[in-house]
């Protein structure tokens, strides 16, 4: 009995120091119709300062059938799977410049740090000219790290429900990308598949003179990083305690 008693007694102080502090717990909204949940943990550290922490994650996809047809990489490539996957994590520190308001409400400015992959890997087939069949894997991942400013509104509402707008930050990324192309074909020439994936790319605006295109034996990769400015708005809502 005495030992329910102090564990009683533990969890009431437990208790009772989280509802002292300031917490939310927000959910993305626009990102949810893209399938895409960005879920936040914001603590305040004192009436003007409170820390962020973000995670996102895509909902996995599958193909075809969702988004993905054979039509969509190339007229002759029928897709046989695939799938899509993201995820990111971004931190804040922000603090609350308007006199009259106390964090966690108010205009806020916060600086970030943060990181996102994406990667989509499809497999699929075409008919070689002897109507044999030949498989194909198509491999992308694109990744960056960028740091920067954001600015935005909280609204807490009854004390309870938040409404969290970041309607501008601009910052700094590094930007990697990487698309591999393998084949079982022993026919197929690298080569022209190089050509083929350089003319895609070429037009691509900022971007296209810096992808770098290696062949080996059995692939072509394309691939290229660098610094680029990175732009962030977004809407959320949430719940106080």
């Amino acid at each position: 009995m005495r030992l329910l008693t102090v564990v009683a007694a533990i969890l009431l102080l437990f208790v009772s120091d989280l509802k002292a502090q300031d917490n939310v717990v927000k959910l993305g909204v626009p990102a949810l119709l893209g399938g895409r949940f960005n879920l936040s943990y914001e603590r305040v550290l004192d009436s003007k300062k409170s820390v962020q922490v973000t995670f996102g994650a895509l909902i996995p996809r599958k193909t075809p059938g969702f988004f993905t047809t054979s039509d969509t990489i190339a007229n002759n490539f029928d897709v046989l799977s695939g799938k899509w996957n993201s995820m990111g994590l971004t931190g804040q520190m922000r603090f609350y410049v308007k006199d009259k308001k106390e964090a966690p409400a108010g205009f806020y400015v916060a600086p970030y740090v943060g990181y996102n992959r994406h990667s989509m890997k499809f497999d699929a087939q075409y008919e070689r000219g002897d109507a044999s069949n030949a498989n194909v894997d198509f491999d992308v991942t694109y990744q960056n790290i960028d740091f920067g400013v954001l600015l935005g509104t909280q609204w807490i509402i009854n004390e309870k429900f938040s409404i969290d707008f970041n309607y501008f930050g601009i910052g700094l990324g590094r930007n990697a990308f990487k698309f591999k192309y393998t084949s079982d074909d022993p026919d197929v020439n690298y080569e022209e598949i190089k050509a083929e994936v350089d003319e895609a790319f070429v037009d691509v605006p900022i971007i296209g003179n810096k992808i770098k295109t290696t062949v080996t034996d059995d692939s072509v990769t394309a691939k290229f990083g660098m610094f680029l400015p990175a732009l962030r708005m977004s809407l959320s809502m949430g719940y106080a305690f």
